[in-house]
């Protein structure tokens, strides 16, 4: 990435109401990512190296902790 070079990813999210975003270089030190308003993901360059920008979802539904029964 080039040093002080910004870039905007858009992260769209279909068919999971309730999600959160992390985002981070591969490479730490190369730059700086920053989740913007959940749904963008802005990366600005601190040296000139290569790095991939990761992004990971996750879920925050709750799911239900009651025990399976068995059928006799």
């Amino acid at each position: 990435m080039s040093p002080k070079k910004s870039y905007e990813i858009g992260v769209k999210l279909t068919g999971i109401s309730d999600t959160r975003i992390k985002a981070y270089p591969s490479t730490k030190g190369v730059a700086n990512v920053a989740v913007l308003k959940k749904v963008n993901v802005k990366a600005t360059g601190v040296k000139t190296e290569v790095t991939y920008i990761m992004i990971d979802v996750f879920t925050t539904a709750k799911t239900s902790s009651s025990p399976m029964r068995q059928s006799s």
